[in-house]
């Protein structure tokens, strides 16, 4: 069945009851196609008996008197609109037999040969003609439909006929013959037809002449609202001024404030990621050294509470990027288990120590295959989310749920829900928790934040392509809950291309293009750890504490590579550079230098670019991260 006639049917039903009364059938039936439909689109016949058996049992009305209605429905709105289109029919017989033709092209696109419908059109005389309809279930059931259909026909043409349905064959059940018999005769009938549309010219004259007078009254109503308009902007072309002034007043404002807050973060990015570089080297160095298995476990826990302290430092500093969509998503391949193993080995403690049940589950539907998405990010929205509910939370349990949902293309999602039983949020603060510094009022100021937590997940949701939502009840507790999209790899397959872009080239040993790297930093903590890593390696280092060694370093010894941090007591970075690119001669000429920073801020790296620096590190940088991107650069040609 096409699928407009379904369509027809809906809008009947609404028309006549209400949206919800089709939901309410389509809900009834349980039908494969959901009730959603297209003009184009077949359907199995049996949807609509279903649906007219539904709304038959919902309204008391007996089946034969619903599909009558239908038919009735469907031919006046058939009708209607190819008047409006100036393509009405002459008459009742020639839409008769032009149904007749569609009819039968359409039935046999839809039908096997031997099963599909006829509907049949025969002139008897000029005062009768007959109308065969034949079908096999369900449509056989639709004789009460096609009665509607010419009755409803005889009526938008005025014909003064009588319409009657015999009954069935009894030798041939599926055939069911209707007979229209004239009272009037055909040039009686042709009379009525000029006089009805007569008096729908007329209709249409009298609308158009009401338009007119309608439009001529708007005109005016228009025309004092511009006069009114131009009279209101007289009067505040003097505030206007005043406005301006405080504008201008306020935007300087904004901008040394937020001058002042880039300044504090460029600061806050140096003094912290420093130190943090140091941690998460000596880390590695220290794994990388005979440890017994539990030790290495120490070490292992110490490493992913440093990576993630990392993480929330970096996006602490960019948190604008996160709303500019600036912020670069990494997808790694992971395994599901292994997220919540992280957060049982991180939490656990601290719910206990509050009297709390930390409750993990994992449900994974891909068992020893391996998710593809940014992990350190989903690990960072389940601290954040995490530590939120422990924080709100004075009894009770903590759950987190993990699951994948997978379709047959191997796409999927991951759903995580965090939920506690803590002290809610009330509706009307609920829309507000996302949003960046906001701290809700005294009642929620148990455990105080910068505020940027909430914010930051929800930015980090946003970037990979997912959503996050709470719903809470005061007293009860509160359910953040979010989804990413996913994909699902075999661990033996070839991961895409986009992830072994951003995977790291560790070289095994150095080779002899590699040569000499200088590493010139004021931290020496950075500089212990960077040589001790490179000579590792195999590169050949050399190391400056300050400017000014830096540039006699290079004199007396010329490198390859040269790690220049930026800031430093006596002169920064960017005067080195100045220094060794004017004097340069001999070896020292093409010697490639790479700005070693814990400054990531955007303009940092546009600065350093436009400084002609021939790379740019960011602090902190593990060992590894080191060693292949110094490997990159003296490779690079």
């Amino acid at each position: 069945m096409k699928g407009s006639v379904l369509r027809d049917f809906a809008k009947m039903v609404e028309q006549n009851f209400g949206k919800k009364m089709f939901d309410d059938l389509v809900e009834d039936c349980q039908l494969s196609s959901g009730g959603a439909y297209t003009s184009v689109g077949y359907y199995n016949d049996r949807e609509l008996f279903d649906l007219v058996a539904a709304l038959s049992l919902r309204t008391q009305t007996p089946v034969p008197a619903v599909l009558h209605a239908f038919g009735e429905f469907w031919v006046l709105a058939f009708l209607e609109k190819y008047a409006l289109g100036n393509e009405a029919y002459a008459s009742l017989f020639d839409f008769l037999d032009d149904i007749e033709t569609h009819w039968r092209a359409e039935t046999l696109s839809l039908y096997p040969s031997d099963q599909h419908p006829t509907f049949e059109v025969r002139r008897v005389d000029d005062q009768t003609t007959t109308v065969l309809f034949r079908a096999l279930p369900p449509l056989s059931q639709a004789a009460p439909g096609i009665l509607g259909i010419l009755e409803g026909a005889v009526a938008y043409y005025g014909v003064d006929a009588k319409v009657e349905m015999e009954d069935k064959d009894p030798d041939d059940t599926s055939a069911v013959r209707f007979q229209i018999n004239l009272i009037k005769s055909p040039s009686q009938n042709q009379r009525d037809i000029v006089a009805r549309l007569t008096k729908r010219l007329e209709r249409e004259t009298r609308a158009r002449e009401e338009a007119e007078l309608l439009l001529d009254a708007k005109s005016l109503e228009l025309y004092q609202a511009n006069e009114s308009l131009k009279a209101a902007n007289q009067r505040l072309e003097g505030a206007v001024s005043q406005r301006t002034a405080e504008l201008e007043a306020a935007l300087t404002e904004a901008k040394r404030a937020n001058d002042v807050k880039s300044q504090f973060l460029a600061n806050v990015s140096h003094e912290l990621r420093t130190p943090l570089n140091g941690v998460l080297g000596m880390i590695d160095l220290a794994r990388a050294g005979a440890v017994d298995t539990e030790q290495r476990g120490f070490l292992d826990y110490a490493t992913r509470s440093a990576d993630m302290l990392a993480a929330l430092l970096g996006d602490l500093l960019n948190v604008s990027k996160i709303e500019a969509g600036l912020l670069e998503i990494r997808p790694t391949a992971f395994d599901l288990a292994s997220v919540g193993e992280d957060l049982k080995q991180i939490f656990s403690a601290t719910a206990s120590n509050q009297g709390l049940e930390l409750v993990i589950t994992v449900n994974n539907q891909v068992a020893g295959r391996q998710i593809l998405a940014d992990q350190l990010r989903i690990h960072q929205i389940l601290w954040n989310l995490t530590s939120n509910a422990l924080k709100f939370t004075d009894s009770g349990a903590i759950r987190v749920d993990l699951q994948t949902k997978l379709d047959t293309d191997g796409q999927g999602q991951f759903v995580a829900s965090v939920i506690d039983s803590g002290i809610g949020i009330e509706k009307k603060d609920q829309s507000e928790v996302f949003e960046r510094f906001v701290q809700l009022g005294q009642g929620y100021r148990k455990n105080t934040g910068s505020g940027l937590g909430l914010a930051i997940s929800k930015g980090l949701v946003s970037q990979m392509g997912g959503q996050i939502t709470l719903s809470s009840v005061v007293g009860e507790g509160s359910h953040f809950r979010f989804s990413l999209p996913i994909q699902v790899i075999d661990p033996s397959s070839t991961p895409p291309a986009d992830v072994l872009k951003n995977a790291i080239k560790i070289p095994l040993s150095a080779s002899p293009k590699d040569g000499t790297v200088a590493i010139i930093d004021d931290s020496m903590a950075n500089v212990v750890l960077a040589k001790a890593s490179l000579e590792k390696a195999g590169f050949a280092v050399v190391t400056a504490s300050n400017g000014e060694e830096g540039l006699a370093l290079l004199d007396s010894e010329p490198s390859d590579l040269v790690l220049l941090d930026l800031s430093m007591p006596d002169i920064d970075g960017f005067e080195v550079l100045r220094q060794f690119r004017a004097k340069a001669v001999g070896p020292n000429v093409g010697t490639k230098v790479v700005a070693l920073t814990a400054h990531v801020l955007p303009e940092t790296k546009t600065k350093v670019r436009d400084h002609g620096f021939d790379g740019f590190l960011g602090k902190p940088l593990r060992p590894t991260q080191l060693i292949a991107s110094v490997h990159d650069f003296l490779t690079d040609d």
